[in-house]
Order: structure tokens, then sequence, then C-alpha cells
């Protein structure tokens, strides 16, 4: 166990990390070098970029969640069609489980495109 815990210092994804950590100061150094007004601009945009990535990665969450749960939804509905075929037939009721089908296609197909659109 102790070996372990040791051998994890060295391993793989630890010297990648630490690798690009030290790529990280390295392209700061060079930056200041060329222009340190450019440097404190790249240094502004650190914070900003990370806020806004994590308020996108909450609104795509958020996003996802209602698409799961539309798809949940039209899988639902969509099975009791396929159990429901001789009562369908019987009934005639194929117009308005058609309009219910579309309604419930746009519904999913705009939470894809908006989720799509957070994405981008």
């Amino acid at each position: 166990m102790d070996v372990s815990q040791v051998s994890s210092i060295t391993d793989r994804y630890m010297v990648m990390s630490a690798s690009y950590v030290f790529r990280i100061i390295s392209s700061l150094v060079g930056l200041y070098v060329i222009s340190w007004k450019l440097a404190l601009v790249v240094l502004a945009m650190v914070p900003i970029k990370f806020f806004l990535v994590k308020s996108m990665s909450k609104h795509r969450e958020k996003a996802m969640e209602k698409m799961i749960e539309s798809s949940r939804d039209f899988s639902r509905w969509f099975g009791d069609n396929l159990n429901g075929v001789d009562e369908i037939k019987l009934w005639n009721l194929f117009q308005s489980r058609e309009k219910i089908f579309a309604q419930k296609q746009r519904e999913l197909l705009g939470l894809e495109k908006k989720g799509t659109m957070i994405d981008g």
C-alpha cells in the first residue's frame, strides 16, 4: 500500500500535469518578454473564461436534464402507442396520435438544438 502511494508521485498523469504547469509558466514568461501589456490582458482573460465556461456548463447540464426527461417522456408515449396499436386502429386515432408525435418531436429537437447552441 505504501509503495503504491509513493509510486503515484511518479505516475504518468502526475508527470503530464507537472509538464503542463511548466508549459504554462514558460508561455507566460515568453509572453511577458514580448509584451508585458499583452501578458496582463491574457492573465485578465483567464478568470473571465473560467467563470464563463463554468456558467455555460451549468446551463448545458440543465438543458441535458430537460432533454433526457423529454426523451424519456417520448419513449414512454411511443411504447404506449406500440402496446395500443389495436386500439388505435379500432378507434381510428391516427391523426390525433400523429399530432402528438409531431409535438413531442418538435419539443425534443428544440431541446437538442438548445444544447448544441450552448455547446457552441
